[in-house]
């Protein structure tokens, strides 16, 4: 017995349970029920289903699942999954579940997962399987997903919160001290005479643990931790919180709303290219008036574990060195920073994309690559990394790592520093030094419930900040206080480059992503239908107020 959910706006019925789709950043298509087995076999909608942008990338799910009765057992199987063997079978990813109104908290599921090829290696078809059993009656609603989700909804209830103060829904956040509030870009002072710090996050819209570092970095710097408050004096912050909203409702995983790749047309964005275009021109509005001082774009990572940079190899070997000491900085400072997984070689700003889309006639126009955007060439998005599709075009016509934030906006800008925060999805592993000069260099942080990937960009606080200025001690650890923590300055003569441009850890992390959305309650409202963002939204949650 089968059914499908067509275009992912319609409930069905299979078996006794029903399945559904139809809401913000919701990704499912198909479901098939084998009663022989009890398992509900479902398959995601790749990027832009159904129309002429349809593109290969799928690894994104979400759904709501009812019906059930108590002490219920099923086996559920997406199968058509990607080739993601080392985030599910090696750091052992599970998904994530809540149930409406019983457990709304998320949570990763109970049990073990396991990805199997599907078929032979030419059809890159993988089979993800878990066991669940429900705990409550029929009324209930379950939700699956990848990872912990944050649709387009979640960012305008965020909004909302910030509209009392800045009196209007904007799309760009500047953070000043002017009138310590947040105003539009419009509004804000274009004579102000401080140095920009630019943030973006969500090109790539299945990558939720990058928000979720954006969320926290708006948080702190709306904050009245004297750090922030000093952030502020200094520095105008510029948010772009989710450059690709369309992708992010339809329940894409790479593309826009088009089957575009946004993050390969920085360094030549057009019509088709929405709100790359719109940064790229203000980076360099920033950077003519000498004030873009930093700039970072947010992600997800599928390969490697834990928070680490992306960073540019720079042709002077001073200006390198204070680009790398940037990262050292952020492992002295940051105890959710992996030193060891940065990458500043020449080799990653170049790399071509593995494989071209056959998929989508677009796709090979518009550069719709396995390639995700700043991850190795072991792409664990990609739905087959042993076969090199790109080659059957022309060199030319394979987009790169030169077309992605980071790197176009340093050659466009001539920045120094200009990097790509990637935060994994499975579990960091890396503890760093909290203080290298004046703390044990062994020290290990506790796996507590504040450990989270929300915290990551407080470690460049103490780079960006003259900690002078800061009012009396701030103790940042046990012991441990703001201005004894080590600035750039303190790491420039032991930061020069290695030969490969790539840094060393200290030590290992157990902060868990799955922490992140420990005190986030349940959004409960209707959705719209596609197409439509405006839905009934309720009281926001305690942390985002």
């Amino acid at each position: 017995m089968s059914s499908s959910i067509s275009s992912k706006i319609h409930e069905v019925t299979v078996g006794k349970l029903t399945f559904s789709s139809d809401f913000d950043s919701g990704n499912t298509c198909a479901v098939d029920y084998d009663a022989a087995s009890n398992t509900y076999n479902l398959w995601m909608a790749h990027d832009c289903d159904g129309t002429q942008y349809e593109s290969h990338f799928k690894a994104w799910f979400y759904f709501g699942v009812r019906g059930f009765t108590a002490d219920q057992k099923v086996t559920f199987a997406i199968n058509n999954m990607g080739k993601q063997r080392q985030l599910f079978n090696v750091h052992k990813l599970r998904p994530v579940t809540r149930t409406i109104p019983d457990d709304p908290q998320w949570k990763r599921i109970e049990g073990r997962t396991i990805l199997l090829r599907q078929g032979s290696k030419k059809d890159r078809n993988y089979e993800l399987r878990w066991s669940y059993k429900s705990k409550y009656s029929s009324e209930a609603t379950v939700y699956f997903a990848m990872c912990y989700p944050f649709g387009y909804d979640d960012l305008q209830l965020y909004l909302e919160q910030l509209e009392s103060i800045c009196r209007g829904r904007v799309d760009l956040l500047t953070l000043t001290s002017t009138a310590d509030k947040i105003t539009s870009e419009q509004e804000s002072s274009s004579s102000s005479s401080k140095p920009i710090i630019l943030l973006t996050a969500r090109v790539h819209p299945g990558e939720t643990p990058g928000q979720f570092a954006m969320i926290g970095a708006l948080n702190f710097a709306l904050s009245d931790d004297p750090r922030a408050a000093a952030l502020r004096s200094h520095y105008d912050l510029k948010f772009v919180p989710m450059i690709n909203p369309d992708g992010v409702h339809m329940g894409n995983y790479r593309t826009n709303s088009r089957g575009i790749n946004l993050n390969r047309f920085y360094s030549d964005p057009g019509p088709d290219h929405e709100a790359v275009t719109a940064i790229v021109e203000l980076a360099e509005e920033y950077a003519q008036r000498d004030l873009l001082h930093l700039y970072v774009d947010l992600h997800a990572h599928a390969n490697k574990t834990g928070c680490f940079l992306f960073g540019n190899a720079l042709k002077s070997p001073i200006h390198n060195a204070w680009n790398t000491a940037f990262a050292r900085v952020m492992a002295i400072n940051s105890p959710y920073f992996d030193l060891n997984k940065c990458n500043f070689s020449a080799k990653n700003m170049s790399k071509r994309d593995k494989r071209i889309s056959r998929e989508s006639s677009y796709g090979a126009a518009l550069g719709n690559l396995t390639g995700d955007g700043e991850q190795s060439n072991e792409v664990a998005h990609s739905e087959n990394n042993e076969d090199d599709e790109g080659g059957d075009h022309a060199a030319a016509a394979v987009p790169s790592k030169e077309g992605c934030g980071r790197v176009a906006i340093h050659k466009l800008t001539g920045i120094t520093h200009s990097y790509t925060l990637e935060c994994s999805y499975a579990r960091p592993t890396h503890v760093s030094s909290l203080d290298l000069f004046h703390h044990n260099c062994w020290t290990r942080v506790s796996n507590t419930p504040h450990i989270t990937v929300a915290n990551i960009l407080r470690g460049m606080i103490p780079r960006t900040v003259d900690v002078t200025d800061v009012a009396g001690p701030v103790e940042v650890s046990p012991g441990i206080t703001l201005k004894q923590l080590p600035s750039l300055e303190d790491v420039d003569g032991y930061a020069r480059p290695t030969s490969n441009c790539c840094c060393r850890s200290l030590k290992a992390s157990t902060a868990s992503l799955e922490q992140i959305t420990q005190a986030r309650e349940p959004i409960v409202r209707q959705y719209p239908k596609p197409g439509c963002f405006v839905g009934k939204m309720y009281k926001p949650p305690e942390h985002l107020r």
